[in-house]
């Protein structure tokens, strides 16, 4: 029987062979799920993607009504009471 290259002789039937390649496939996975911990804790930590904040409306100091816009407004002082 030839030799595989890199092998000196035959692994077991579903045996080392096997174990290296689970091994394989856990540290993959081992390091994705680290590598989504840390995307997520830096996410977390910096406050994440907000979204944007709706534009508030304008009410009138005076009235209480919605107004689209502030203007400039004189206030008059009748009384000293």
């Amino acid at each position: 029987m030839a030799a595989i290259p890199g092998m000196e002789h035959q692994a077991r039937p579903g045996g080392a062979v096997r174990w290296t390649q689970r091994r394989k496939v856990i540290g993959a996975a081992a390091v994705l799920t680290l590598a989504g911990l840390v995307a997520g804790g830096l996410l977390a930590l910096r406050g994440g993607v907000r979204a944007p904040a709706a534009p508030a409306r304008l009410w009138s100091p005076f009235t209480g009504v919605p107004v689209p816009a502030l203007d400039r407004v004189l206030a008059v002082k009748i009384d000293n009471i």
